[in-house]
Order: structure tokens, then sequence, then C-alpha cells
């Protein structure tokens, strides 16, 4: 294999594998046995690059794509599954930059990596009892509101600690943090007027055909 080959494939690696393991949450003896046939194939076989291709699409076949997003959609995105969020969200800052020719901020990525998780992932709806700025927005039966906070339409990264900052603030306040702390991923939020149900059921759905390209099954050339 030559060297753009590998790089090819390793791309290929990372959607089927995150799509397993990450959508799709198996544990890490899932597919092993695939995973180490196909490893020994690519250092001790004559394969091709297309052979190798069709591998992985072999062990992605019982984890497929359309499966994989209903297992985010209309669910808890958050609750152990953080770390997974934390790339998820990466990525798609990355895919939003690329679409307009530029780079993520190393620097601000180098700071959201290496801090946890709970300083750095803001929900735009805030949890917990609902205050005055928030009734309404989803509902206000509280235990309905809870079904609804820790879906991907809510969620978003923040620097290390600003989402403290942001807090339980009204949505016009929080606009002005986001701005602040600017991400790509933060238009599609500060563009809306009022942060409700419907703006998170919408941007679930923008979420989910991000991973739909991103994680998709890979194609043959």
């Amino acid at each position: 294999l030559k060297p753009y080959e590998i790089k090819d494939l390793l791309d290929l690696w990372e959607r089927v594998t995150f799509r397993i393991f990450g959508l799709f949450k198996r544990d890490s003896r899932t597919k092993v046995g695939d995973y180490t046939r196909l490893a020994y194939m690519i250092t001790n076989d004559n394969i091709t690059k297309n052979d190798v291709i069709e591998e992985f699409i072999k062990i992605g076949l019982d984890y497929p794509i359309d499966n994989a997003v209903k297992e985010l959609t209309e669910s808890d995105c958050y609750n152990g599954w953080e770390n997974d969020l934390k790339y998820f969200l990466y990525r798609y800052e990355e895919y939003l930059a690329k679409q307009q020719g530029e780079n993520i901020s190393e620097e601000i990525w180098e700071k959201i990596w290496s801090a946890s998780p709970s300083t750095t992932i803001e929900h735009i709806h805030p949890q917990g009892p609902l205050t005055p700025s928030w009734k309404d927005k989803i509902s206000n039966r509280q235990d309905y509101v809870d079904k609804h906070v820790h879906r991907l339409g809510n969620l978003l990264l923040l620097p290390p600690n600003i989402n403290s900052k942001a807090g339980r603030k009204s949505f016009g306040e929080k606009k002005v943090i986001y701005k602040q702390n600017y991400l790509k991923m933060m238009d599609g939020v500060i563009s809306k007027k009022d942060w409700r149900r419907q703006e998170i059921e919408q941007r679930e759905k923008e979420l989910i055909q991000f991973a739909i390209i991103a994680w998709g099954d890979p194609v043959k050339e």
C-alpha cells in the first residue's frame, strides 16, 4: 500500500470504528477477531486498497449508519457518552470549518481536549429546576424537560469552565457568551431568536445528517 492509500484507509478505519464503538456504544470486544484478521492481511498479504475497503465494509455490515443514528435520536447523548460526544462535536466543528475553507482553532481545542467533559459540554437549555426565563420553552413539567435537555441538539462545546458562566442564564444572555467564545458550531444557535423544543429537534436533525456523512458506510472506488 502506498502512503496516500494508507491515509485514505485510516480515514475509513475511523469511519467504521467510531460508528461501532461510538455511535452504537459497543464494548472493546466487539469485532476484535475481524480487526485482528484484517490487520494480519494488511501486514502479511499482498492486499490492495479496494480489498481493505471491502473488509471494512464487512466489519461494519452489522452496524449500518441508519441504525446508528437512531441511537442518537431523541436520546440522552450526555450521560455516559460525554467523551464520545466531545469527539463527535470536535469532528462537527472540523467539518464546518472545512466547508468554509478554514481550519479549527488548535488553541481552543487543546483546552477542550485537556479538560473534563463536565467543564466543556454546554446544555443550551439548562438542566435542573426551571427558571422564569426558561419556563415553557420545552414544557412547564420538569420530568418532560429532563427528557429533552440531554438530546444531541441541545448540546455544544465551550472552552473549559465557560459553560459554568453560561449556567442557567436566559438564552439571550447565553448568546452573548457564545459569541465571546466562538466556535463555528455556535452559528446555528446564535442565529435563533429563541431556544425551544423545536430548535432542539431541528439542530438534532442537522447533527444526525452530519453523522451520516461522517460515519456512513465507506464507498468502494
